[in-house]
């Protein structure tokens, strides 16, 4: 036993070390013709990875300009010159003379590439007017375009109304990996708290996916922490009290660990790697393979006999396990590779864990010192004797919630907006707030790109949505749209542009002016040829990548940004997603879609693992009548779970949805336990077994429910909607199994045929 237990425990170890950890969030999604949307949609992009920085004035304070642009200097320069570990790739809050200079530079030796044909009118009507300005009050006002809606003072960014002192950062690293965002969050904060105590008249306000992604790290963690630690206490106490025995603590995490690690290993040979998100689900099943051991080890309290226990748990443990992996096993059906892998981690785990419980935790009895709390237990059994399916009221009442559930069941809604079970941390809210009403106009802010396998074929994508923002604007649904992106000219078209400036001053009638400024003949003389404005570096890659990017596979993006209400933004999304080669630059957008398939997919699983359960119940009960019983609790208690959330108006997202499962597995293990010993003692073998796995279904719900209502504590809305779902699905799953399944087999029991069928067995 020491050898086959120790020997396989490391041989494990050995594969699982080696099992690759993926944290692609894009593994979650189905693999469909969006692919490549969503893949550049979650991509390392500045124009989605920027952090926002507003400097105001603090509430009661009046900040001058001067103020809130010294206060700027002070906050990034304080963050790059601590910005050891490299994960600020740059900032831009101000352009200083170098920079003014090179874009100039640019201007004047590529004039004639800019100039379009519909100008030449306005430098007509500019030479008629006697060439007063040095620039064309029409070209002045495009220009004024380009610069987006921000101020200039003193070559500091602005907010139009002089504000706030505005800065972009940007990151290193993709804004979906929160380990490094959580530590430039860490570096932000400590900025924030430098430059208030320097500047105690200014508020430092901050937001961006990276930000925002942060924050839900961190709440997670923090949430995760307050209610594993609560409930580990709980459970540690009440166990410690009733099992008395100082090991069993021990021997119930053994085998969840044994199991755990041969997942892994498995996982290593079939496919060599797994989503990190994966794991994180499947602790959660976990609890469920902890109900085996637990089992096991109740049912040793009450016979101090190993070989009873094996003897009497084999095949009630072996069949719900069986079942229990049917259940799981379904998720390998679904298109998404993350619930594929949420599938096998949970099936191996389960199967590690019953294989352990069954054959190797026996041998760890020892029946001279096998001790219990008399008190506890005895309080079990009484509550455990009472006859709940003859508390008629009870089953009434049973049956009025489930008929009530039928009904409200397809009312349930399935959220498929991530953005809403997000943690939104009130600071942030505030600058994003800020940020709209300030520089926004109070608006939506959307960025569309236009993508190319070269920067012409980018460009030329770029005013396909561009012309479709135009007439979203003509009809009132689109407000404004940015023209950054319109410095950008193909290379052929500037080619045209060029012979065309210098066909119009050769033939212009009157020949070029006398009159005019100097620098036009510089421009009218010079000898022009195509240019790329990315490669030419007259703009900072800060500035540069809110209109143009290069994306790591070559290909190139142009961006356009618009605003609009929010309530239209999905409209507008939708027109820019069906233009050939432009991008919603929006994971969320992506998302939505996505996720619906997903919940497609688990309706199909569903059905999947209900009819695998049912044939294992059928091939081991070899009696339909007895299956259908057993199969009751899984059946009723999703309907249960879906009514009382209509009711409720408690929504399935992505993640209660998926944990789902685990009800499917509980519920089928509880009503297969209870089976065994009402057989049994339908046999004349008395109710001792029922009562055994009754106090081993008792202490499984006792430390299930107090993970899972410990979860309702977060604050998190994505882990508090897992405790509402798996809670509600507990409960329901218990008084179907304690009321309506011993209920139905003694009616059943009254038909002559059904009773020596069973009597037989």
């Amino acid at each position: 036993m020491w050898v086959s237990m120790l020997g396989s425990f490391v041989v494990f170890v050995l594969l699982a070390k080696n099992v690759r950890f993926e944290e692609n969030l894009l593994k979650l999604f189905p693999d469909t013709e969006q692919a490549r949307e969503t893949s550049i949609a979650f991509g390392n992009l500045k124009v989605k990875d920027k952090v926002f920085v507003e400097i105001v004035s603090r509430e009661g304070c009046k900040a001058s300009p001067e103020i809130l642009a010294s206060a700027m200097d002070c906050f990034v320069d304080s963050l790059v010159s601590h910005d050891t570990d490299g994960y600020v790739d740059g900032c831009l809050w101000k352009f200083d003379q170098d920079m003014a200079m090179n874009a100039l530079d640019y201007v004047l030796n590529n004039a004639a590439t800019l100039v379009s044909e519909e100008f030449y009118p306005l430098i007509e009507e500019w030479i008629a007017d006697g060439a007063k300005e040095e620039v064309p009050k029409a070209i002045q006002e495009m220009l004024t375009d380009y610069t987006g809606d921000f101020a200039m003072i003193d070559g500091y960014l602005f907010s139009p109304d002089s504000l706030s002192s505005v800065a972009f950062i940007s990151p290193t690293f993709n804004s979906m990996d929160t380990k490094y965002a959580s530590v430039l969050l860490k570096d932000m904060e400590r900025e924030t708290r430098f430059v208030e105590d320097q500047f105690p008249e200014v508020e430092v306000l901050y937001h961006g996916a990276a930000i925002e992604g942060a924050f839900n790290s961190r709440q997670i963690k923090s949430d995760l922490l307050l209610t594993i630690c609560i409930s580990i206490i709980v459970i540690c106490l009440v166990i410690g009290l009733c099992f008395k025995n100082k090991s069993t603590l021990l021997l119930l995490l053994v085998p969840v660990i044994y199991g755990a690690v041969f997942s892994l290993a498995m996982i290593t040979v079939i496919k060599g790697g797994m989503s990190l998100m994966a794991i994180g689900l499947g602790a959660v099943i976990l609890g469920t393979a902890l109900s085996y051991c637990l089992h096991v080890l109740t049912h040793y309290k009450y016979v101090s006999d190993p070989e009873t226990v094996i003897r009497e748990q084999s095949r009630p443990v072996c069949l719900g396990c069986l079942t229990t992996i049917g259940a799981f096993s379904g998720l390998l059906f679904t298109t998404s590779d993350l619930l594929k892998d949420f599938g096998i981690f949970a099936s191996f785990a389960l199967l590690g864990t019953t294989f352990f419980a069954l054959v190797f935790l026996p041998h760890f009895f020892h029946p001279e010192r096998n001790v219990r709390s008399e008190h506890a237990f005895a309080i079990a059994d009484k509550f455990n004797s009472y006859r709940f399916d003859k508390n008629h009221p009870l089953a009434i009442v049973l049956g009025v919630i489930i008929l009530i559930s039928f009904i409200m069941a397809p009312k349930v809604f399935f959220d498929s907006d991530l953005y809403n079970i997000g943690f939104h941390n009130q600071k942030v809210e505030k600058s994003k707030k800020f940020y709209s009403d300030h520089l926004d106009g109070g608006k939506f802010c959307m960025y569309y790109s236009g993508t190319g396998e070269t920067l012409d074929d980018a460009i030329l994508s770029a005013r396909n949505v561009t012309e479709v923002l135009d007439s979203l604007r003509n009809e009132g649904i689109v407000c404004s749209r940015g023209h950054l992106q319109e410095l950008l000219v193909p290379e052929i078209e500037q080619q045209e542009n060029i012979d065309r400036w210098k066909l119009y001053w050769e033939q212009r009638p009157g020949g070029i002016p006398a009159n005019l400024p100097s620098i036009a003949y510089s421009l009218i003389e010079a000898d022009y040829a195509p240019a790329s404005l990315p490669e030419y570096g007259a703009l900072p890659d800060e500035f540069l990548s809110n209109f143009v990017e290069q994306s790591s596979d070559g290909s190139w993006m142009v961006f356009v940004s618009a605003r609009m209400d929010k309530s239209d933004a999905h409209r507008v999304n939708d027109c820019v997603a069906a233009i050939p080669g432009s991008v919603v630059i929006d994971p969320y957008y992506y998302t939505e879609d996505m996720l619906k398939i997903i919940h497609s997919d688990f309706n199909i699983v569903l059905w999947i693992s209900s009819l695998f359960v049912l044939l294992v119940l059928l091939l081991s009960f070899r009696n339909i009548v007895i299956s259908l019983i057993a199969f009751l609790p899984m059946f009723l208690s999703w309907y249960v779970v879906q009514g009382i959330m209509a009711i409720f108006g408690i929504e399935f997202n992505l993640f209660n949805i998926i944990i789902s499962s685990f009800i499917f597995g509980v519920g089928v293990d509880y009503s297969i336990f209870v089976m065994d010993g009402l057989l049994d003692d339908a046999c004349g073998r008395g109710r001792r077994l029922l009562l055994c796995h009754k106090a081993a279904i008792l202490f499984s719900a006792f430390v299930l429910l107090t993970v899972m209502t410990s979860l309702l504590l977060a604050s998190h809305p994505c882990i508090s909607s897992i405790g509402d779902v798996t809670v509600i699905g507990m409960v329901s799953t218990l008084l179907i199994t304690y009321t309506l399944e011993p209920l139905f087999f003694r009616t059943a029991m009254r038909v002559d045929r059904f009773k020596k069928c069973v009597i037989k067995k």
